[in-house]
């Protein structure tokens, strides 16, 4: 699946946790355009002569705005399919439909200057990218998190402040445990969108297929 994804969408530059750095070295002989393997984590390993550690793209540097014009319709990032018919497709995103998404999300939700976003979703997930434009647009500020842990996600919210987060549904409804019952769960948060369904009530035919409060 990797290998068959950095293949499709011809990338020249790959950037890794330490923990994958390895495989990406297994394959990259058979993924001929690629050619820049940044490594954060530890030091990294040889691909080749550009492979290099993912700190060298945090320090300063002339070049960091390069005035590059960028159209609207210009290719702003691929996110691939599930495959449930065949290998995963890319999908084209341009800079103009993820701007629109969080500029969208922002409106929806009333985000203001003063809110907290909670993500904890992969950026080859569109809801990380368009939760950070949403950020950008309302001016706000972002609690960025590696994974979702249900076991400190309330301790997260309470303690950042987090006014606004996209979650599944169960995310929304664990109940604190142990030292956190006495807590309360949702001090300042305004607003969620949740992106399953809601769990089918016994009995019922039919559920709510999102919500938003």
């Amino acid at each position: 699946m990797l290998q068959h994804q950095l293949t499709s969408s011809t990338a020249t530059v790959c950037v890794a946790d330490a923990a994958y750095a390895e495989r990406i070295v297994q394959i990259a002989p058979s993924v001929p355009r690629l050619e820049h393997l940044y490594v954060r984590g530890r030091p990294s390993p040889i691909i080749g002569p550009a492979s290099r550690d993912f700190a060298v793209l945090l320090a300063a540097d002339l070049e960091t705005d390069p005035d590059l014009d960028v159209d609207h319709d210009s290719t702003a990032g691929i996110i691939f399919t599930s495959g449930t018919t065949g290998p995963s497709k890319g999908v084209l995103l341009s800079h103009h439909y993820l701007a629109a998404y969080g500029t969208m999300y922002a409106d929806i939700n009333g985000l203001r200057s003063d809110d907290v976003l909670l993500n904890f979703l992969p950026f080859f997930h569109g809801g990380a990218k368009f939760l950070t434009i949403a950020t950008l647009v309302c001016g706000g500020r972002m609690r960025l998190l590696p994974r979702l842990s249900i076991s400190t996600f309330l301790d997260e919210v309470t303690h950042h402040g987090v006014t606004n987060f996209v979650a599944v549904w169960s995310a929304t409804t664990t109940p604190p445990t142990g030292r956190r019952r006495s807590r309360p769960g949702w001090p300042r948060t305004r607003g969620s969108t949740c992106t399953s369904p809601r769990p089918r009530p016994a009995g019922s035919t039919s559920w709510n297929a999102g919500s938003r409060s």
